[in-house]
């Protein structure tokens, strides 16, 4: 039997993770929050909410133990890469970008914004990561050369079913599922639509989003 954190417990763990006083990242910290958001997505928006705070904060230890946490979940928590991709969360990456003069702190999130920009230009669930990396790029803001050794971004595998979640507590409407996830219904091979005689509902449009200009 699992058991879930609380949203209390993790917010705190999240402080922890990105505490002034770290030197480095606390991988058994982070590792705990990673497992916490898996088993559980709706701890998600808990988590980036803490997150966004502590990319704006003025010590560039607390941005740079943010950074390396924020990297860890959207690596390894699938219902985390849906908040990074909202516009307040890009805007809030920009004004980092625009505003923090640290040089670790502007390579790290230089180097993410180019991995997830680059990986998920082609994905339309994710457009804002691509939108916001060619928009600084159109800044001619400079990005560190490339570790050959590093491999590219790659989205983490969905957790607990989220597709089929309609409150799963990271945004999502109900949608249509992944091929995967499909079943057609078929009584004696015709498909159970043609019995039930009613409309079939419209697909929810998504609300369109818009990065808005940060001179950097």
């Amino acid at each position: 039997t699992k058991t879930y954190m609380s949203q209390q417990t993790i917010s705190k763990l999240t402080l922890n993770a990105t505490d002034e006083f770290l030197i480095q990242p606390d991988w058994r910290i982070n590792t705990e929050i990673i497992e916490s958001i898996n088993n559980n997505p709706k701890l998600a928006g808990t988590v980036v909410d803490i997150l966004k705070q502590r990319l704006l904060n003025n010590d560039p230890s607390i941005n740079m133990r943010a950074l390396e946490l924020l990297e860890g979940i959207m690596n390894s928590c699938f219902s985390v890469v849906h908040l990074i991709n909202e516009a307040s969360f890009q805007q809030t990456l920009l004004k980092v970008l625009g505003a923090n003069k640290d040089p670790d702190v502007q390579n790290k999130l230089r180097l993410l914004m180019r991995a997830w920009g680059e990986s998920l230009q082609n994905n339309h669930q994710f457009k804002n990561f691509s939108k916001t990396y060619h928009y600084i790029l159109s800044k001619k803001v400079s990005i560190p050369a490339k570790n050959p050794n590093t491999p590219p971004y790659t989205l983490p595998i969905p957790k607990n079913n989220v597709y089929k979640n309609s409150n799963n507590g990271f945004g999502l409407q109900q949608q249509q599922q992944p091929p995967q996830y499909q079943q057609r219904r078929v009584v004696n091979n015709v498909p159970r639509a043609h019995y039930q005689q009613q409309p079939q509902p419209q697909p929810q449009r998504q609300q369109k989003q818009n990065i808005k200009s940060i001179d950097l």
